[in-house]
């Protein structure tokens, strides 16, 4: 008589399907207290920043708010500097092309039969 259990001395296949469920159960296992720790770190450090940041006072942030309002202008009056360099560009351009006769206008210089150029 054998001490194991007859799963032990099945076949093969039946020793993957142990094997594999072992380790599956394993990773899951551990899978899920790690999950568990990451949480309670994550919550933790959650509660940590609600707190840091509320106790950040109002004119703290009335003074963010006033930087950002700031940067904002300023953004705002060099995209208004950008459009007027545009349109300047073309106006030129426009009164440009008025006055300078097309490429297709002015024919092109032929050479004689006779010459051959390197390559």
């Amino acid at each position: 008589m054998s001490v194991l259990p007859p799963i032990i001395n099945g076949t093969l296949r039946e020793h993957y399907v142990l094997l594999f469920g072992a380790a599956g159960a394993f990773s899951f296992v551990v899978g899920s207290i790690g999950a568990w720790f990451g949480a309670q770190f994550g919550a933790r450090r959650l509660m940590r920043d609600l707190r840091e940041s509320q106790s950040l006072g109002a004119g703290e942030n009335a003074t963010h708010f006033r930087e950002l309002k700031q940067s904002l202008e300023d953004v705002s009056l060099e995209v208004e500097r950008l459009a007027e360099g545009q349109r300047f560009t073309a106006r030129v351009l426009a009164e440009r092309s008025a006055i300078a006769p097309p490429p297709s206008a002015v024919p092109a210089p032929r050479r004689a039969a006779e010459e051959v150029t390197p390559h």
